[in-house]
């Protein structure tokens, strides 16, 4: 589920539009917010996915009891699961070529 999220944030403008409505929740600029804004900016960003499969991955990312969330650390996640997922996609399409 990680690495269909991660796929998905590597086109077009989705991962942008992500990290910049995590920026917009945090003021701080600490790299965390709310745990609501944080599922409220993934649900909004990540349209591939069932909102239930979402909702389990981002559950099992952000704690109910934590009110913070550090989105930093769960877009290098995605992003580094997403880059895998893309190398082997494009390793089995050069194979079939």
């Amino acid at each position: 589920m990680i690495r269909s999220v991660g796929e998905q944030l590597l086109v077009g403008s989705a991962k942008w539009d992500l990290q910049q409505s995590f920026r917009m929740a945090d003021p701080s600029h600490s790299g965390a917010c709310q745990r609501d804004e944080f599922l409220n900016s993934a649900f909004d960003a990540v349209r591939g996915l069932k909102p239930a499969d979402l909702m389990k991955l981002l559950m099992a990312f952000a704690d109910e009891y934590d009110e913070m969330v550090s989105y930093s650390d769960f877009l290098r996640l995605v992003e580094r699961q997403g880059q895998v997922g893309g190398l082997e996609y494009h390793q089995q399409q050069m194979a079939i070529s």
